[in-house]
């Protein structure tokens, strides 16, 4: 520590060196600052059968965009999902709207449908990724059938590894609850 204070002292210039030069602290806190968001909330889910032993899924959303670049949407999402014998399941959903233009600091309502399995309902945990042409993917995490909607990525990865490696499911009350 005494290293870099004397590495100052010497010479205070630098600490303007260190603070604005070429790729100088606030260059990369502007960065971080003015990188593209996406915010998504779900509004319905929902899921018809079909002749062929398929379900046709209807996810509506709402996106926000909070950066100030504007962005745009991929023609699809992923839904991902592990059914009550802990396999793997996925579903890909296309939106049906063809502006997928988020402009900055706008909300938008879209609407995704595609087929999936007919064990969709008994997906234990879903995901549901949804991708901006520009910036990071959103991931909306969910555990379906027991009262509980969206879940902080946190929880749902514990939640999942605990089911995935011990067929544990915490979260699950086995009693009326009238205690």
């Amino acid at each position: 520590m005494d290293a870099i204070v004397a590495y100052f002292v010497n010479d205070p210039l630098k600490i303007l060196y260190a603070l604005g030069g070429a790729g100088g602290i606030w260059f990369w806190i502007e960065k971080w600052l003015d990188r593209i968001r996406v915010r998504v909330r779900p509004i319905t889910h929902s899921f018809d059968d079909k002749p062929d032993g398929t379900l046709e899924v209807t996810i509506e959303f709402e996106v926000v965009n909070v950066g100030k670049a504007p962005t745009s949407l991929e023609p699809y999402i992923f839904c991902a999902g592990y059914e009550i014998k802990r396999r793997y399941r996925s579903a890909r959903l296309d939106i049906s709207e063809t502006d997928r233009l988020l402009r900055p600091h706008t909300t938008r309502q879209f609407t995704a449908v595609g087929r999936a399995e007919a064990t969709y309902p008994w997906w234990l945990f879903k995901s549901f990724r949804i991708c901006p042409t520009r910036g990071h993917d959103r991931v909306i995490c969910t555990r379906s059938g027991f009262g509980e909607g969206t879940l902080g990525r946190l929880r749902y990865d514990l939640e999942l590894t605990l089911y995935r490696r011990f067929g544990w499911l915490p979260f699950l009350r086995t009693t009326s609850g009238d205690d």
